[in-house]
Order: C-alpha cells, then sequence, then structure tokens
C-alpha cells in the first residue's frame, strides 16, 4: 500500500513537471509568434548630392589665358534651387584679395550656354546683361566688382546664377570660366568650385 503511494506521489510529481514544462514551451513560442513575423528587408548604400559639378580646374596655368569648360547635372527628378560658387583663397603670406578689388585678375569672366539665347544682341540684351558673347557662351567679367562677385574673410567669390531660376530635374548647364591671374598676383592660391545651396551661399 505504501508503495502505490509513493508510486502515485512520483508520477503526481512527474505530470506537475511536465505540465509546468509545457507551459514554458508554450510561453516561449508565444513570444516568438509576437516578434518579428517576416524576413528582414535591409537597404544600406552611400546617398550622394543629386547635382553633379565637374570641371578641369587642375589645368590652371597662372599667367596663361586658361578656359576650363564646366558641367552641373541634377540626377534628381525635381527640380533643385543652387548656385555655383568658385573661391579663390590666397594661402600664403596673409596675402589676400581685395587691395585692388579683384586686380589679381587679368581676365576673370564667366560664361554659360543660355539654350535658346544666341548671338550678342540676345545676351547683352535684358534680362541676361552679358558683357561678351563668343562661341555661343554668354559672358560676364567678374575681375571686378559687380553684384555676383564680393571678397569675404579676404576670400574673392564668384557666384553663376542667383536661385531665382532653378536647374530642373534631368537638366544639365553647360558653363565656361576664361582666368588668367595678372603678372601682380604671386603666390600659392586655391581655387575651389562647388554648387550650394541659396542659405549656404556666401553673401557678397
Amino acid at each position: 500500500m505504501e508503495e502505490n503511494k509513493k508510486k502515485k506521489s512520483f508520477f503526481k510529481s512527474k505530470l506537475f513537471l511536465l505540465t509546468i514544462s509545457f507551459i514554458f514551451v508554450v510561453a516561449f513560442v508565444t513570444a516568438a509568434w509576437t516578434g518579428v513575423l517576416s524576413n528582414v528587408i535591409t537597404w544600406n548604400d552611400n546617398v550622394e548630392s543629386p547635382l553633379v559639378l565637374t570641371g578641369d580646374f587642375e589645368s590652371i596655368v597662372p599667367h596663361n589665358l586658361t578656359v576650363i569648360d564646366t558641367t552641373l547635372k541634377n540626377n534628381a527628378d525635381f527640380d533643385i534651387d543652387t548656385i555655383v560658387e568658385i573661391s579663390f583663397n590666397a594661402t600664403d603670406s596673409g596675402d589676400e584679395f581685395g587691395d585692388p578689388f579683384g586686380g589679381e585678375f587679368e581676365t576673370l569672366a564667366i560664361g554659360m550656354i543660355i539654350h535658346g539665347v544666341g548671338g550678342v544682341g540676345a545676351c547683352t540684351s535684358s534680362p541676361y546683361h552679358g558683357d561678351f558673347y563668343e562661341a555661343g557662351y554668354c559672358y560676364w567679367n567678374a575681375n571686378y566688382d559687380r553684384s555676383f562677385t564680393g571678397i569675404v574673410d579676404g576670400i574673392y567669390y564668384v557666384q553663376m546664377g542667383d536661385g531665382s531660376v532653378p536647374i530642373l530635374a534631368g537638366e544639365t548647364l553647360e558653363g565656361r570660366l576664361k582666368l588668367r591671374f595678372s603678372e601682380f598676383a604671386l603666390g600659392n592660391f586655391e581655387v575651389e568650385a562647388k554648387a550650394v545651396s541659396l542659405a549656404e551661399a556666401q553673401i557678397l
């Protein structure tokens, strides 16, 4: 009789342990089911600016006339307000730009192909007011004080565009820079070109 009681007690204990184990298993499985219900799809890539600016500024020969062709392409599917800003920085001996204004340049002119506009008459009249027309490009002289040139902290800036006309989705703008330093420009200079937002553009 005593032996039967021990067997029943043993089986009850086993049954209790099995029941507890089953509860834990169900709880574990249930916890797994309430998490992610599918495979995980991930994406990892560099997000770069949709504006691509090209130009061979390495080809500058200081006291010779250098002509640099530039392009600015909008790879986005939306229009972008932007200004192309070119800066000239004298990096040695504190030789800053500004006295006289633009005196470091014998020639500094920026040109653009304006589609639908051809000839000197259209280039130099309203609304473009260019200074001269040559080989399909309308040019503006930038080697003296103008609305699109300026000196900020000893750095000479030239801006192409005022942001009022955006670069259209998929559009490519074609520009040309004519540059020749004067005989008075000596030392080390850095030239940088970039497309910036209206908020980041220097106030000239």
